[in-house]
């Protein structure tokens, strides 16, 4: 989950300025902000997926990333989903992600 160059690092940040209605007239400060609640979402992110032992818990740090991404954002953004293929799409990755996990640490 190591974001590894800054071409990464720049795709995060330009997704999350579009996500949250950020543009060229957006202060400095609250582009630190977002980049400060970025680093911190994701060391909190990583605490959280290095103690996962079911798939509650997965669900759970699943649900973290939708809620830091915020819903209605996501739901407003992306017009072709609403609540229930939000809520389906995440079951369906936790539910992939569980089995293949399962798998490989059997």
């Amino acid at each position: 989950m190591a974001i590894t160059s800054p071409d990464e690092w720049t795709f995060l940040i330009r997704s999350l300025k579009h996500l949250f209605g950020f543009n060229s007239r957006t202060s400095t400060s609250l582009l630190v902000d977002l980049e400060t609640q970025l680093t911190n979402f994701i060391l909190l992110l990583k605490k959280k997926i290095d103690s996962v032992t079911s798939k509650e818990e997965l669900d759970q740090a699943v649900n973290l990333v939708i809620n830091f991404l915020d819903p209605a954002k996501l739901i407003a953004v992306y017009k072709n989903y609403d609540q229930r293929y939000l809520e389906n799409l995440k079951n369906e990755f936790v539910n992939l992600l569980w089995h293949e996990y399962s798998i490989c640490n059997d």
